[in-house]
């Protein structure tokens, strides 16, 4: 099979950037940003996180990772401890009520994306996952050769 090799990767950055706009709007809808939305997440979801891993994982700049932690921490939502492993570094803990929230934040998201995958058949859901992981695999080969 022959494929148009630039209307291909034409094709895959738009349905990247829809996907990602969605995710924007979706954040928007809920009164926060989607870089907000994701750090939400990686704290949630990585064990000991800290400013330098947010920046590193969502790649943001440091001001927009200090801004958004800043606006959390002035909320009541998270803290930074100085890491007893290595004292230059600061982890981001949830209080409480951050926690709540981030809670109820990606648990309306979890259901979005929940719905979506239903709508889709078992077979679409694992295509996508295991033709995504392909995609990921040889363009780290291509990338970082």
């Amino acid at each position: 099979m022959h494929l148009d090799l630039k209307s291909t990767i034409r094709r895959y950055y738009q349905i990247w950037l829809e996907t990602n706009e969605l995710y924007s709007q979706w954040a928007e809808q809920h009164g926060i940003t989607i870089n907000t939305l994701l750090v939400l997440y990686m704290v949630r979801n990585t064990e000991r996180c800290t400013q330098t891993d947010l920046c590193r994982m969502l790649m943001l700049p440091k001001q927009t990772v200090n801004s958004i932690l800043k606006n959390l921490e002035s909320r009541g939502y998270v803290s930074q401890q100085t890491d007893s492993a290595d004292r230059r570094s600061k982890i981001i803990i949830f209080s409480p009520e951050g926690r709540d929230y981030a809670e109820h934040v990606l648990t309306e998201l979890y259901e979005a994306e929940s719905e979506a995958f239903n709508a889709m058949s078992p077979e679409e859901v694992n295509g996508l996952i295991s033709h995504s992981r392909a995609y990921l695999r040889h363009f780290r080969k291509a990338a970082h050769p």
